[in-house]
């Protein structure tokens, strides 16, 4: 057993040296870490998922103060944008070595950003300024005490992995053929079931990421800060927009009982 830590540089390379096998079984490896190392690696996550959070939400209430409707300045299709920051994600998830070679997973996470931004611009002026700073405060209370569960709850009434992993095998299920029932028909009730679906996951997903992210599972992803923070930021998008999207359902089924 041997007690590796970084004392001064928080560098991609000497977090490899943390779990080389030092002449150990397969079977009995024992990685430690040292508490500062963590308590510097959970600083870095946090503070660039907050700036990441702000880089998209900062435009996003300017849109919304001044009423603008985005879909005049850009002649895209808004399924562009989102399938482009899902391909630049996927990079990060299918080729390993995007996530630690800078300028490269830069690259990769900022364009995830400022891809999510755009798309998530075609749909402000669907709802009111109102709407949106209070689905805001709600995204950021919810997001900050599912981390604070994740990461000091006892383990035993939090997600794991089995759990995690059947919750996420039936949502993408249910998202799948909720996705096929949306090419086929215009009812808005399945974009709604989509919002909800995606929504809990999401909820699930949470706990389960901050306790990745503390160092409460098998494994610590030291090397992967700009990969956890992207996480986080994805996340607060994703409950950002559901919250949105479920005001917008909302009145509008209200108007529809109305009318009737």
């Amino acid at each position: 057993m041997q007690n590796i830590s970084n004392r001064n540089e928080f560098h991609p390379q000497n977090w490899r040296q943390i779990a080389r096998r030092e002449g150990l079984p397969d079977d009995e490896i024992v990685v430690i870490i040292d508490k500062s190392v963590l308590k510097v690696f959970r600083r870095n996550v946090y503070s660039l998922a907050v700036a990441f959070c702000l880089v998209t939400v900062t435009p996003w209430t300017i849109i919304e103060a001044v009423d603008y409707k985005f879909t005049t300045l850009w002649n895209i299709p808004f399924y562009i944008w989102l399938f482009m920051a899902f391909f630049c994600q996927a990079m990060l998830a299918c080729f390993p070595q995007t996530r630690y070679t800078p300028p490269c997973n830069w690259i990769l996470v900022l364009l995830v950003v400022l891809l999510l931004t755009m798309f998530g611009s075609y749909f402000l002026y669907l709802i009111s300024i109102e709407t949106f700073l209070v689905a805001l405060l709600t995204a950021s209370v919810v997001l900050a005490v599912l981390h604070v569960c994740g990461a000091y709850c006892p383990q035993v009434v939090l997600p794991n992995t089995v759990c995690t992993g059947c919750v996420l095998l039936v949502c993408l299920i249910t998202l799948l053929v909720d996705g096929l029932l949306l090419l086929m028909m215009v009812d808005p009730v399945y974009r709604l079931v989509f919002c909800i679906v995606i929504f809990t996951l999401v909820l699930m997903m949470i706990p389960f990421n901050s306790q990745y992210i503390n160092g409460r599972l098998k494994f610590t992803p030291i090397a992967d800060t700009l990969v956890c923070a992207l996480a986080i930021y994805i996340h607060f998008i994703i409950m950002l927009l559901c919250l949105c999207a479920f005001k917008y359902y909302f009145d509008f089924y209200i108007d529809q009982v109305v009318m009737e």
